[in-house]
């Protein structure tokens, strides 16, 4: 029922406030004499009426009407109004303790849940610079690679008990770590589906910012298969973007279901409310086997710090040269790959692999196509172009 509808009802309630009303849809009665019997005694009771029912004339046919006993348009109205507020009235009650009836299953599952993983989830760092982390299995925790600060690790667990742990491999680019750590008695996570999440999919998000106590929200899936940026640049793609409210800190903390399973790592915060967590899929079970071994992912580099093609657009514009899309080069890592091949500070990277270069993706995607013969890389030196081939 829309708002106008209430309105209008409202409205209509007042202003047959001063009739009785019956239980929904029952007819309009009077007390006292039936309403032909009142109309039978208003007609003798007037004599301009007697004498128009007598007559024939054309009211008493309306007279006639309702002296039968059928109700006058405007009483048919109000019964119709009547039927529709009772009906309302009845919904808005159904609404009423359907959703608070939710919450309270809501609360009970997130109570639920936090006392199930109560000890799962791990504060890394300390009190003033850290975040948090998981048990996925005995002596190993996994973390956000940015909550990293050095090989030695703070962990510090729910009960109060602290240990200092090893990073045992790092994806700095993919932005995961797993820290070898004594977990003691500690239950690990169990793994969820990921896969099987979708649009409005119930998640619990928990956190021990830098180990200074459990924070448990819930919240709903707003998207599947996002990206974001890791701490250099690269896309992190597969990511599951939620609503559940995350305190400073909670970074490597888990999103799970209603039974505490595994759904993803949460890592990047949104604006407006949302995050985005990694999805706890078999590619990302396989990234962590990997990382406890101490294997991490050797991607190629350049070994150069870039800023945006609108910058570099922005400076040419500055120096009066002809406009051109590319990343251009703000600092060369001593002894990188970009250094020996010739590449300076200030050069435009136009071109990689053969294809053009207009963001950091595409230029992510030609390293990440590099062969062992090396990447063929064009870059504009003031108005100069030139060709230069990077060697691994």
């Amino acid at each position: 029922m829309t708002r106008s509808d209430s309105r209008r009802f409202s409205r209509s309630e007042r202003m047959f406030g001063a009739m009785p009303l019956t239980p929904a849809c029952s007819s309009l009665k009077r007390r006292g004499p039936s309403s032909s019997a009142s109309m039978t005694s208003r007609l003798h009771r007037s004599p301009t009426r007697s004498r128009a029912a007598a007559s024939g004339d054309s009211s008493s046919g309306m007279v006639g009407s309702y002296a039968i006993g059928l109700k006058p348009p405007c009483i048919r109205w109000l019964m119709l109004v009547t039927c529709r507020l009772l009906v309302t009235r009845k919904s808005q009650r159904q609404l009423e303790v359907g959703p608070m009836g939710s919450l309270d299953e809501l609360g009970a599952a997130i109570a639920k849940v936090a006392e199930g993983v109560n000890g799962s989830t791990v504060g890394v760092g300390n009190r003033w610079r850290g975040g948090s982390g998981i048990v996925l299995e005995k002596g190993k925790v996994l973390t956000n690679a940015h909550n990293l600060h050095g090989d030695e690790v703070h962990v510090s667990f729910i009960d109060g008990r602290e240990a200092d742990g090893k990073v045992l491999g790092v994806d700095s680019d993919g932005d995961l770590a797993v820290i070898g750590v004594d977990t003691g008695d500690t239950t690990p996570f169990g793994w969820g589906d990921a896969g099987s999440l979708g649009i409005g999919a119930p998640v619990i998000a928990i956190g021990n910012p830098s180990g200074q106590g459990l924070r448990v929200t819930a919240g709903f899936v707003s998207g599947i298969g996002r990206s974001f940026r890791g701490p250099r640049g690269r896309r992190v793609a597969g990511a599951v973007e939620h609503t559940a409210p995350l305190m400073p800190g909670s970074s490597g903390g888990p999103i799970v279901d209603t039974e505490g399973r595994l759904l993803g790592i949460n890592t990047n915060r949104l604006g407006s409310g949302f995050y985005q967590a990694i999805a706890a899929d078999p590619a990302l079970k396989a990234k962590v086997d990997a990382l406890s071994r101490g294997e991490e992912p050797q991607r190629r580099r350049l070994g150069v710090g870039l800023a945006p093609s609108h910058v570099a657009r922005h400076l040419q514009r500055a120096v009066g040269l002809p406009e051109r899309d590319g990343l251009l080069v703000r600092e060369v890592e001593e002894g990188s790959p970009a250094e020996k091949a010739g590449i300076a500070e200030g050069d435009l990277i136009v071109e990689a692999g053969g294809k053009a270069v207009t963001s950091a993706d595409d230029l992510f995607d030609a390293l990440a196509a590099w062969t062992d013969g090396g990447l063929a890389v064009k870059i504009v030196r003031g108005s100069e172009e030139r060709s230069v081939n990077v060697s691994a």
